[in-house]
C-alpha cells in the first residue's frame, strides 16, 4: 500500500531504496501504519503543518543544512538506530517531528480524538518528535508509553 501524502523517500533509508527500489520498499510497510499516517496528515486541525518523517532526500536536492533524517521510518538490519526488535524493522512504526505545531500538541489531539483513528496505536510520550505505532495493546485505542 502507498501513501497519498508521503513520497517512499521521506519513509525509508536511502541506501534501502537503492537496494530494493520503491515498489518494493512499499511492502516493506504494514498497511495499518500508513493508513495511520495518512489520516493524521489527512486532518483539518493540520492543515498548513509539514509532517517529516526522512529529509535525507530533500537536503540532498536543496541542501537547507537542517539535521539529516535517514531512520525514521522503516530501519532494515544494517541499521543502529534503536533496538533490534523495534516496530520500525516491521514497517509499523514512524517517528514524525513537524513545522506549524508541536509533538505534544499532536499527542493531545490524538489521545482526543482516539475513536476516530483507523487503527489502535502506541505513542510516545514527553519526547519533542511523535512516535506512533501500530502495535497498540489489547483493548486500547491510544496507548501512551514513555521509554
Amino acid at each position: 500500500m502507498k501513501s497519498k501524502y508521503f513520497r517512499i523517500e521521506e519513509l525509508v533509508h536511502p541506501d534501502t531504496l537503492e537496494r530494493l527500489g520503491e515498489d518494493d520498499c512499499w511492502k516493506l510497510f504494514d498497511s495499518k501504519a500508513i493508513e495511520t499516517l495518512d489520516y493524521l496528515k489527512s486532518q483539518p486541525e493540520f492543515k498548513g503543518v509539514l509532517f517529516y518523517v526522512n529529509n535525507w532526500y530533500f537536503e540532498k536536492k536543496k541542501p537547507t543544512g537542517a539535521k539529516i533524517y535517514d531512520d525514521r521510518g522503516y530501519r532494515d538490519t544494517n541499521s543502529d538506530t534503536g533496538s533490534s526488535t523495534s516496530k520500525h524493522r516491521f514497517g509499523q512504526a514512524f517517528d514524525i517531528w513537524f513545522k506549524g505545531t508541536t509533538a505534544e500538541k499532536v499527542r493531545k489531539w490524538i489521545k482526543a480524538n482516539k475513536d476516530n483513528l483507523p487503527h489502535n496505536i502506541r505513542i510516545e510520550g514527553k519526547v519533542s518528535w511523535l512516535h506512533f505505532d501500530v502495535d497498540a495493546k489489547q483493548g486500547y485505542k491510544v496507548y501512551e508509553f514513555k521509554v
